[in-house]
Protein backbone atom coordinates (compact mmCIF):
# COMPACT_ATOMS: atom_id res chain seq x y z
CA UNK A 1 0.00 0.00 0.00
CA UNK A 2 1.13 3.53 -0.91
CA UNK A 3 2.39 5.88 1.96
CA UNK A 4 -0.57 8.37 3.12
CA UNK A 5 -0.02 12.05 1.66
CA UNK A 6 -0.71 14.39 4.40
CA UNK A 7 -1.38 18.21 3.34
CA UNK A 8 0.34 20.19 5.50
CA UNK A 9 -1.03 23.98 5.26
CA UNK A 10 1.37 26.86 4.91
CA UNK A 11 1.72 30.82 6.52
CA UNK A 12 2.68 33.81 4.17
CA UNK A 13 4.22 36.45 5.56
CA UNK A 14 6.86 39.22 4.79
CA UNK A 15 10.57 38.20 4.97
CA UNK A 16 11.59 40.32 7.09
CA UNK A 17 16.16 38.86 7.06
CA UNK A 18 16.78 42.74 5.61
CA UNK A 19 17.53 41.62 1.97
CA UNK A 20 14.15 40.86 0.53
CA UNK A 21 12.21 42.89 2.99
CA UNK A 22 8.96 43.84 0.16
CA UNK A 23 8.35 39.91 -0.60
CA UNK A 24 6.81 37.24 1.08
CA UNK A 25 7.51 33.79 1.96
CA UNK A 26 5.52 30.92 2.86
CA UNK A 27 6.81 28.26 5.45
CA UNK A 28 5.70 25.72 7.98
CA UNK A 29 7.68 23.78 10.73
CA UNK A 30 10.10 21.45 10.47
CA UNK A 31 8.61 19.43 13.55
CA UNK A 32 5.44 18.83 11.50
CA UNK A 33 6.98 17.37 8.44
CA UNK A 34 9.31 15.36 10.66
CA UNK A 35 6.16 13.61 13.27
CA UNK A 36 4.07 12.90 9.68
CA UNK A 37 7.57 11.48 7.88
CA UNK A 38 8.09 9.32 11.53
CA UNK A 39 4.41 7.94 11.01
CA UNK A 40 5.49 6.49 7.56
CA UNK A 41 3.45 9.37 5.54
CA UNK A 42 4.25 11.38 3.00
CA UNK A 43 4.10 15.42 3.97
CA UNK A 44 3.24 18.15 1.22
CA UNK A 45 3.07 21.39 2.11
CA UNK A 46 0.36 23.16 0.47
CA UNK A 47 1.90 26.88 -0.21
CA UNK A 48 -1.20 29.91 0.26
CA UNK A 49 -2.77 30.93 -3.24
CA UNK A 50 -5.17 33.70 -3.78
CA UNK A 51 -6.77 31.52 -6.29
CA UNK A 52 -8.94 29.41 -3.62
CA UNK A 53 -9.99 27.30 -6.98
CA UNK A 54 -6.57 25.20 -6.30
CA UNK A 55 -8.38 24.22 -3.14
CA UNK A 56 -10.04 21.17 -4.83
CA UNK A 57 -6.96 20.34 -6.45
CA UNK A 58 -5.04 19.64 -3.34
CA UNK A 59 -7.82 17.86 -1.57
CA UNK A 60 -7.93 15.64 -4.20
CA UNK A 61 -3.73 15.02 -3.87
CA UNK A 62 -4.22 14.29 0.04
CA UNK A 63 -5.41 11.78 2.31
CA UNK A 64 -5.43 14.09 5.14
CA UNK A 65 -4.62 17.56 6.71
CA UNK A 66 -2.85 19.23 9.00
CA UNK A 67 -3.58 22.84 9.60
CA UNK A 68 -0.19 24.39 11.72
CA UNK A 69 0.13 27.49 13.90
CA UNK A 70 1.05 30.79 12.95
CA UNK A 71 0.20 34.45 13.28
CA UNK A 72 -2.56 36.23 14.88
CA UNK A 73 -6.46 36.09 13.22
CA UNK A 74 -7.74 38.76 11.55
CA UNK A 75 -10.30 40.34 14.40
CA UNK A 76 -12.67 41.70 11.56
CA UNK A 77 -13.29 37.88 10.42
CA UNK A 78 -15.39 37.54 13.97
CA UNK A 79 -16.39 40.95 13.40
CA UNK A 80 -14.43 42.19 16.56
CA UNK A 81 -12.15 45.29 16.75
CA UNK A 82 -8.82 45.11 16.43
CA UNK A 83 -6.89 45.24 20.37
CA UNK A 84 -3.50 46.64 20.74
CA UNK A 85 -2.60 43.65 21.69
CA UNK A 86 -3.58 41.56 18.37
CA UNK A 87 -0.14 40.58 17.12
CA UNK A 88 0.33 40.87 13.37
CA UNK A 89 -2.77 39.62 10.76
CA UNK A 90 -2.39 38.22 7.23
CA UNK A 91 -6.42 38.25 6.23
CA UNK A 92 -5.12 36.24 2.79
CA UNK A 93 -3.59 33.49 4.75
CA UNK A 94 -7.12 33.46 6.74
CA UNK A 95 -9.15 33.22 4.15
CA UNK A 96 -6.91 30.08 2.43
CA UNK A 97 -7.25 28.24 5.04
CA UNK A 98 -10.93 29.08 6.10
CA UNK A 99 -11.99 28.11 2.60
CA UNK A 100 -9.19 25.01 2.69
CA UNK A 101 -10.77 23.77 6.17
CA UNK A 102 -14.53 24.17 5.11
CA UNK A 103 -13.53 22.21 2.02
CA UNK A 104 -12.17 19.07 3.74
CA UNK A 105 -14.45 18.45 5.99
CA UNK A 106 -16.99 18.77 3.39
CA UNK A 107 -14.73 16.01 1.92
CA UNK A 108 -14.68 14.19 5.40
CA UNK A 109 -10.93 14.31 4.91
CA UNK A 110 -9.07 13.22 8.27
CA UNK A 111 -7.82 16.45 9.79
CA UNK A 112 -6.26 17.96 12.66
CA UNK A 113 -6.07 21.66 13.25
CA UNK A 114 -3.25 23.08 15.62
CA UNK A 115 -2.83 26.64 17.91
CA UNK A 116 -3.92 28.99 15.00
CA UNK A 117 -5.22 26.09 13.09
CA UNK A 118 -8.03 25.42 15.85
CA UNK A 119 -8.73 29.52 15.75
CA UNK A 120 -9.19 29.83 12.29
CA UNK A 121 -10.76 26.18 12.69
CA UNK A 122 -13.50 28.07 14.79
CA UNK A 123 -13.86 31.36 13.43
CA UNK A 124 -14.67 29.46 9.89
CA UNK A 125 -17.90 28.08 11.44
CA UNK A 126 -18.58 31.26 13.35
CA UNK A 127 -16.65 31.28 16.49
CA UNK A 128 -14.97 33.83 18.09
CA UNK A 129 -11.80 34.69 19.55
CA UNK A 130 -9.93 36.22 22.68
CA UNK A 131 -7.37 38.28 21.44
CA UNK A 132 -5.28 38.20 24.21
CA UNK A 133 -5.91 36.04 26.80
CA UNK A 134 -3.88 37.29 29.26
CA UNK A 135 -5.22 40.78 28.80
CA UNK A 136 -9.17 39.57 28.72
CA UNK A 137 -8.91 37.08 31.17
CA UNK A 138 -6.39 38.06 33.65
CA UNK A 139 -5.05 34.13 34.06
CA UNK A 140 -2.18 33.50 35.86
CA UNK A 141 -1.08 30.22 33.85
CA UNK A 142 1.74 31.03 31.00
CA UNK A 143 0.07 30.65 27.71
CA UNK A 144 2.11 32.72 25.68
CA UNK A 145 5.88 30.30 26.18
CA UNK A 146 7.55 29.93 23.03
CA UNK A 147 11.18 29.23 24.93
CA UNK A 148 9.62 26.47 26.34
CA UNK A 149 7.84 24.80 23.28
CA UNK A 150 9.42 21.21 23.57
CA UNK A 151 8.02 21.05 27.09
CA UNK A 152 4.99 20.73 28.86
CA UNK A 153 4.46 24.14 30.99
CA UNK A 154 0.49 23.55 32.12
CA UNK A 155 -1.79 20.72 32.95
CA UNK A 156 -5.08 20.62 31.09
CA UNK A 157 -8.82 18.39 31.90
CA UNK A 158 -10.10 16.35 29.95
CA UNK A 159 -14.01 16.66 30.41
CA UNK A 160 -15.16 14.27 27.38
CA UNK A 161 -13.24 11.24 27.97
CA UNK A 162 -14.94 9.14 25.48
CA UNK A 163 -13.33 11.87 22.75
CA UNK A 164 -11.36 10.58 19.85
CA UNK A 165 -8.60 11.89 21.58
CA UNK A 166 -8.88 9.85 24.57
CA UNK A 167 -9.32 6.88 22.30
CA UNK A 168 -6.18 7.23 20.65
CA UNK A 169 -3.98 8.30 23.42
CA UNK A 170 -5.63 6.27 26.29
CA UNK A 171 -5.07 9.83 28.31
CA UNK A 172 -8.88 10.55 30.06
CA UNK A 173 -8.38 12.60 32.88
CA UNK A 174 -5.38 15.04 33.38
CA UNK A 175 -2.70 16.35 30.60
CA UNK A 176 0.46 17.68 30.90
CA UNK A 177 1.12 20.34 27.21
CA UNK A 178 3.36 22.86 25.71
CA UNK A 179 1.88 26.58 25.10
CA UNK A 180 2.69 29.23 22.14
CA UNK A 181 -0.26 31.04 22.15
CA UNK A 182 -1.67 34.07 23.24
CA UNK A 183 -4.87 34.05 21.77
CA UNK A 184 -7.58 31.35 22.04
CA UNK A 185 -11.11 30.16 21.47
CA UNK A 186 -13.89 32.00 23.26
CA UNK A 187 -17.33 31.60 22.28
CA UNK A 188 -17.17 27.92 20.36
CA UNK A 189 -18.67 27.49 17.20
CA UNK A 190 -21.63 25.20 16.93
CA UNK A 191 -20.15 22.62 15.03
CA UNK A 192 -17.31 21.77 17.88
CA UNK A 193 -17.59 20.76 20.65
CA UNK A 194 -14.94 20.65 24.10
CA UNK A 195 -12.74 17.86 25.02
CA UNK A 196 -10.47 19.47 27.31
CA UNK A 197 -9.84 22.72 29.06
CA UNK A 198 -7.09 24.71 30.72
CA UNK A 199 -7.60 25.15 34.36
CA UNK A 200 -8.63 28.72 33.83
CA UNK A 201 -11.56 27.61 31.49
CA UNK A 202 -9.19 27.77 27.79
CA UNK A 203 -10.09 25.62 25.55
CA UNK A 204 -7.22 23.70 24.86
CA UNK A 205 -8.78 20.23 22.75
CA UNK A 206 -12.12 20.21 20.60
CA UNK A 207 -13.71 17.63 18.26
CA UNK A 208 -16.53 17.52 15.88
CA UNK A 209 -19.85 17.11 17.55
CA UNK A 210 -20.27 14.81 14.55
CA UNK A 211 -17.99 11.68 16.34
CA UNK A 212 -17.88 9.43 13.19
CA UNK A 213 -15.55 11.90 11.28
CA UNK A 214 -12.36 12.33 11.79
CA UNK A 215 -11.28 15.95 13.26
CA UNK A 216 -9.11 17.45 16.31
CA UNK A 217 -8.59 20.80 17.17
CA UNK A 218 -5.55 21.38 19.69
CA UNK A 219 -4.50 24.68 21.04
CA UNK A 220 -0.95 23.72 22.28
CA UNK A 221 1.37 21.44 19.49
CA UNK A 222 1.47 18.08 19.74
CA UNK A 223 3.92 17.83 17.09
CA UNK A 224 6.70 19.64 18.54
CA UNK A 225 5.95 17.18 21.51
CA UNK A 226 6.07 14.23 19.28
CA UNK A 227 9.04 15.24 17.59
CA UNK A 228 11.20 15.14 20.53
CA UNK A 229 9.55 11.72 21.49
CA UNK A 230 6.39 12.55 23.25
CA UNK A 231 4.39 9.08 22.62
CA UNK A 232 1.24 10.54 23.31
CA UNK A 233 1.21 13.09 20.70
CA UNK A 234 2.52 11.16 18.18
CA UNK A 235 -0.45 8.46 18.89
CA UNK A 236 -2.63 11.57 17.45
CA UNK A 237 -0.58 11.25 14.39
CA UNK A 238 -0.37 7.94 14.24
CA UNK A 239 -3.83 7.19 14.90
CA UNK A 240 -5.06 9.81 11.67
CA UNK A 241 -2.62 7.72 9.41
CA UNK A 242 -4.13 4.09 10.66
CA UNK A 243 -7.46 5.45 9.91
CA UNK A 244 -6.54 6.31 6.57
CA UNK A 245 -5.21 3.12 5.53
CA UNK A 246 -8.12 0.96 7.36
CA UNK A 247 -9.73 3.25 5.04
CA UNK A 248 -8.33 2.30 2.04
CA UNK A 249 -7.96 -1.01 3.06
CA UNK A 250 -12.23 -0.64 2.87
CA UNK A 251 -11.99 0.73 -0.15
CA UNK A 252 -10.00 -2.01 -1.97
Amino acid sequence: MKKPVIGISSNEQANFDGWFIEHYINYTKSETIKVIDDVEALPIIIPVLENNKCIDSYLDMIDGLIVTGGHDVYPLLYTDNMMNECGDVYPKTDFFDINLIKAALARKIPTIVICRGVQIANVAYKGTLYQDVQTELKTEIKHHAPNEGNINVHSIKIIDEDSLFSRLTGLKEQVFVNSIHHQAIKELAPIFKVVAQAEDGVIEIIELKDSKQFFIGTQFHPEILGSVGNENMMKLFRGMTNYIREAKEIEE
